[in-house]
């Protein structure tokens, strides 16, 4: 019976590699085309050398000994080598086994060359050494091919004895064991984070920390050490101390945002109270040419500090009730956007102030705070003397505080960002609110408004010379206009919501869009004509701003102006010409 059993296996078992035809090739170069020859049927792939590897291998180190290992490894990185010998060299040198330290700087020009490498990486792995393990740890972190994958085969103990030399990964790897850390490599720590996640979670937390914040780190080594402690995230708790200090010493925006984006800096009262002072700074000192995006991610970053988030806003009740006129304004903007009811009495009497921007800001926050309290107040402030922002504002106020409709929200809610955009970053247009004394005011360069293109929008022709194109806003979120003859004969609607069309009245060639609820523009008339290509151009853009009932009337070559808020004459470049806020009713431009 035992025969038998040996019978069948020996029948089962798989033949021994027939590498005989490696016993007389000399030098090793000839043995390499051999085996290219070998592989020809295969088209220049290398699975019968993968599938026979370790006994190729064995016979050429019988054979050759370590000049053989160095000449495939010449091999190798030899550029001149040809796409098939090279991958040849590779499967052998990743079964050759028996790797030391001295062998890894020409295993690194192996591996600049390019090409396959997972055979070489785990047959390194699989040596279990310390300077094998040092190797592929800077070879993954330098982001090569196979290596990271190779390093779970690494035991335990050589993982984590790896600890101690992360900074040499910041050094020429060539150099270890003893020269500090001189700068970061490209990609570096992107890659030590994943395996610092993958495999010993806490390991070089306090290496990439000291990168971080140390003063001869260049911004974009910190700003990669940040992204790394981001990743990180939890495990970076053994950071605080010194993130701590840096908070305060910091003065790049960019930087200090992605310093808060790690977890342990969100938890840290300390870090927040430093950061809520940093946004008023950011918010108060910002002008027309401001990115809003930085504003709106500095009270974003505020939130998710949670509790120390609220908690540091407080602290800058008695600035807001002490500092300038911006600074106020921030506050009080701020504090709403946290949602911290606790600060609302404080809020409360803003919405007595001279200054429209302090009221409109304490309207908006009360009601992103659900104060109904305010109520009364906000009613008041419908009055006509005041600008149209607060008017509008408080009317969709007072509706969020009775229904619960918030004001923001996730995905932006019933009031969207732009009323924060358009009256925080603009603020040099937003003047012009307060005097209305003149009737012509210039602004350059105010982009919020493009140029449409009507190449695709068939033209409708209206047999009128004169009439009246009047916006009706529903109330929600669109509207239409329309154009009444001066005749008095039935109304056409020319758009409907946001829509557009392109109509011809008379001898002007009119493009026409819907009323946008909600302040981007409630209706706008564009006068075209065809360029040389055919295709109608903007010559001149009208935009009537955040004004429900707006009215133009349209009569020989002027248009007159009827309740229309806020006129907004706007060139082919989408640059403001002419602002007519106070746009008295009726007075005449031409067109």
């Amino acid at each position: 019976m035992l025969l038998s059993i040996l019978a069948s296996v020996a029948l089962t078992a798989e033949p021994a590699p027939d590498v005989s035809f490696l016993s007389d090739c000399t030098p090793i170069e000839a043995c390499v085309d051999l085996l290219s020859e070998q592989n020809q049927p295969l088209k220049g792939r290398v699975d019968w050398l993968s599938l026979n590897g370790e006994a190729v291998a064995a016979q050429l180190k019988r054979r050759f000994g370590e000049d053989g290992r160095r000449v495939v490894l010449s091999l190798a990185a030899d550029e001149d080598t040809t796409s098939h010998d090279r991958e040849i060299a590779y499967t052998i040198i990743g079964f050759w086994g028996d790797w030391r330290q001295e062998h890894f700087p020409a295993l690194r020009l192996v591996y600049e060359v390019g090409g396959e490498g997972s055979n070489i990486v785990s047959a390194i792995a699989a040596t279990g050494s310390y300077d094998a393990g040092l190797f592929l740890l800077v070879e993954a972190a330098r982001g090569q091919l196979g290596a990271e994958e190779a390093l779970v085969e690494l035991s335990p103990d050589v993982f984590a004895s790896l600890a101690s030399q992360v900074p040499l990964l910041f050094a020429d790897p060539l150099k270890y064991p003893d020269e500090a850390r001189v700068g970061v490599l490209h990609g570096r720590l992107h890659e030590l984070v994943r395996l610092t996640l993958r495999y010993r979670s806490t390991l070089w937390v306090e290496a990439i920390t000291e990168i971080a914040i140390d003063p001869a780190t260049s911004d974009n080594e910190r700003m990669a050490a940040l992204a790394s402690l981001q990743a990180i995230g939890a495990y970076a708790d053994t950071s605080l101390p010194q993130l701590r200090r840096f908070s305060r010493d910091l003065r790049a925006d960019d930087l200090r945002n992605q310093m808060l984006q790690t977890r342990v800096a969100m938890r840290d009262p300390v870090i927040a109270a430093d950061y809520a002072r940093s946004c008023v700074q950011l918010y108060s000192n910002q002008n027309a040419d401001t990115d809003y995006f930085y504003v709106h991610q500095c009270w974003r970053n505020l939130l998710k500090f949670g509790g120390a988030g609220r908690e540091a806003a407080r602290e800058l009740v008695p600035l807001m009730k002490s500092g300038d006129r911006e600074t106020r304004a921030t506050i009080i903007d701020l504090l709403g956007k946290l949602q911290d009811e606790s600060v609302a009495p404080d809020i409360l009497p803003f919405l007595q102030s001279d200054d429209w921007r302090e009221v409109y800001f304490a309207v908006m926050s009360l009601a992103q705070l659900n104060y109904r309290p305010a109520l009364k107040s906000i009613d008041k402030l419908q009055d006509e003397h005041w600008a149209w922002p607060v008017r509008l504002i408080a009317s969709y106020s007072q509706d969020a505080i009775l229904y619960g409709h918030p004001l923001t929200d996730k995905t932006g809610g019933r009031f969207p960002y732009i009323y924060t955009m358009l009256f925080v970053n603009h603020t040099s247009l937003l003047d012009q609110y307060e005097q209305c004394q003149t009737h012509k005011y210039r602004a350059a360069n105010w982009d919020i408004l493009n140029t449409e293109n009507f190449s695709r929008v068939g033209l409708d022709r209206l047999e009128y010379a004169d009439g009246t194109i009047v916006g009706t806003d529903d109330g929600e979120f669109g509207g239409e206009l329309r154009f009444e003859p001066a005749d008095g004969s039935e109304s056409t609607i020319l758009v409907r919501e946001q829509t557009k069309r392109l109509v011809a009245i008379g001898d002007r060639v009119l493009g026409i869009h819907g009323i946008a609820h909600l302040g981007y523009h409630d209706g706008s008339i564009s006068l075209l004509a065809r360029n040389s290509d055919g295709a109608w151009q903007v010559e001149r853009h009208i935009s009537l701003l955040a004004n429900p009932g707006a009215v133009l009337r349209l009569s020989e070559n002027r248009i007159g102006i009827e309740g229309a808020g806020m006129l907004q004459i706007v060139d082919e470049n989408a640059l403001i010409v002419d602002v007519y806020p106070c746009a008295e009713e009726g007075s005449e431009l031409s067109f």
